[in-house]
């Protein structure tokens, strides 16, 4: 019987739980399967097809991979980015592209990655995006906390 997204979603949660207690060729295993399906049912870019890509990075990662969870993780920024391939991944990536919570996720992912290959330059440059992009992304949820009370409080006084 061919997988539903629904049982995608189920079975990347126990891949994560695999990852926990320390089973991680088991939850690769999952996960593989997971970015399948995703893909046929979803397509390449969907939100959950890159969630999945980021998990696949986590369990490479936990398997001591770090090519391969590079591969994943840099897979899921460019899907996210809309970059044009791996190799323009530093140059493509601008703040204005990284607003997103799961892009700034992915960026760091793949920094910390590169760290770990011993890029570090590279590492730095994207850690420090990954970064700007938080705190770009904070001063926007601030400001629209603040426009909203604002709002609220105005409409108090109308009473």
């Amino acid at each position: 019987l061919p997988h539903s997204i629904q049982t995608a979603t189920i079975m990347l949660e126990c891949a994560e739980v695999l990852r926990y207690i320390g089973k991680p060729s088991k939850a690769l295993q999952l996960v593989l399967e997971v970015v399948d399906i995703r893909q046929q049912h979803l397509g390449d870019h969907h939100h959950q097809t890159i969630i999945a890509l980021n998990q696949l990075g986590a369990a490479y990662h936990d398997l001591g991979d770090f090519k391969k969870a590079l591969e994943s993780y840099s897979l899921a920024v460019v899907r996210q980015t809309g970059a044009l391939g791996e190799s323009s991944l530093v140059l493509a990536l601008s703040l204005d592209q990284i607003g997103a919570r799961e892009t700034i996720a992915s960026l760091s992912n793949v920094g910390v990655t590169l760290f770990q290959l011993g890029k570090i330059e590279e590492a730095q440059r994207l850690i420090e995006q990954a970064l700007a992009g938080c705190e770009k992304d904070l001063r926007s949820i601030v400001a629209q906390r603040s426009s909203t009370t604002f709002h609220a409080l105005a409409g108090q006084e109308r009473l």
